[in-house]
Order: C-alpha cells, then sequence, then structure tokens
C-alpha cells in the first residue's frame, strides 16, 4: 500500500456543483432520508444538499471545516483506519467516486471498516467511474491509483461479507456509458 499523501479535493464551482446535484447524482436521491446513511470522504459535501441528515467522514481538513461551518455533521476521518463511529451505527454508506483513489488491497480495508460500522443488512453503495472517466481524473492528475470495476467489488464484497446485489450504469444507459466523462456505474452491497 501506498503512503503518500492524498490530494485535495477539488472544490466544485456553482454550475458544476448544480449539475452534480440535478443531473448526475440520481442514485443519491433512492437513499431513504429517514434511515442513517455515512458519505465516505464526502469531499465538499455535494450530498449534503441533496440529503442535510447524511453523516460524513473527510480527511481533506479545508473540507471538513467548509462542511461544519455549513451546518453537516462530519467527522474528520481516514478510509484505511477503524472508522470514528460506533459499531453497526449506520443503515447505509456510500462513496462517490472514491474508491479509484486507492490500490485494490486498500478497497478490503475500506470495507472492513464499513463492515463494522454498518448494521447488518445495511447497503453499501459505490459509485465508481467508467474508464473514460477515471482516464479524464487521471489527466487531471486528481490521483486515481486504480482503475476498479463492478467485478472486482463483487470479489471485495466476497471476501468482507457483503453479499454483492449488482451494478447499474447512470446517469445514461449502459449502451451508451463508454462515451460519457462522468457517466458512472453504481455497485450494490449488502452487509450480511
Amino acid at each position: 500500500m501506498k503512503n503518500d499523501l492524498p490530494r485535495p479535493a477539488i472544490k466544485p464551482n456553482a454550475i458544476n456543483k448544480w449539475i452534480r446535484i440535478k443531473l448526475l447524482s440520481s442514485y443519491i436521491y433512492n437513499i431513504p432520508k429517514n434511515e442513517k446513511t455515512l458519505d465516505l470522504a464526502c469531499g465538499w459535501g455535494f450530498s449534503f444538499d441533496i440529503n442535510p441528515n447524511f453523516y460524513g467522514v473527510e480527511l481533506d481538513d479545508d473540507c471538513v471545516d467548509y462542511c461544519r461551518k455549513r451546518g453537516f455533521n462530519v467527522t474528520k476521518g481516514t478510509l484505511l483506519e477503524p472508522l470514528p463511529f460506533p459499531d453497526e451505527y449506520f443503515d447505509n454508506c456510500f462513496s462517490h467516486d472514491v474508491l479509484e483513489h486507492f490500490e485494490l488491497a486498500e478497497v478490503d480495508v475500506i470495507f472492513k471498516n464499513v463492515n463494522k460500522i454498518l448494521s447488518r443488512g445495511g447497503i453499501f453503495m459505490n459509485i465508481i467511474p467508467n474508464r473514460k472517466g477515471y482516464d479524464y481524473g487521471c489527466a487531471l492528475n486528481a490521483g486515481h491509483k486504480h482503475f476498479i470495476i463492478p467485478a472486482e467489488i463483487q470479489q471485495v464484497a466476497a471476501r468482507m461479507g457483503f453479499q454483492y446485489m449488482g451494478a447499474y450504469s447512470a446517469p445514461v444507459p449502459e449502451i451508451i456509458n463508454i462515451w460519457f466523462n462522468h457517466a458512472k456505474y453504481v455497485t450494490l452491497c449488502r452487509k450480511l
């Protein structure tokens, strides 16, 4: 595993933020608002504009301060150490454009840490970029380390106590997913 420092989260401008919230993140709207949900590596907190009741964990001090000043429940922490929450505290957990910033062995550690804080039957959703989006992030020097695919998440889930429930393309259909930088794959895993 690499120990180099993570790159700071890229702060979106108002237009990019609006596009991300209104057009590109429909899957986050599907998370029940009355369930306790953790946003892993929440960055600048775009998800809180969808559901201000989410919890967040983030390593970047500027992001943590920004989110806290906006009144959101964000805790400073790293995903490669036990998460600073009680066991089985959350109903759901999700990461958005996070796993590609880690080596595959580190993804196992993240799943292990999420397993501890997620309630039995809880859902762990991971949103990952398609190949074009991954390469675009590499070109921007965004800190991408491993192009993770749904089949790898399925393998990690099986090793780490989760049932892999499947993946789907968003926000566009699978047949045209490869043509868009911001197309994603949404993977769903249930804690056993």
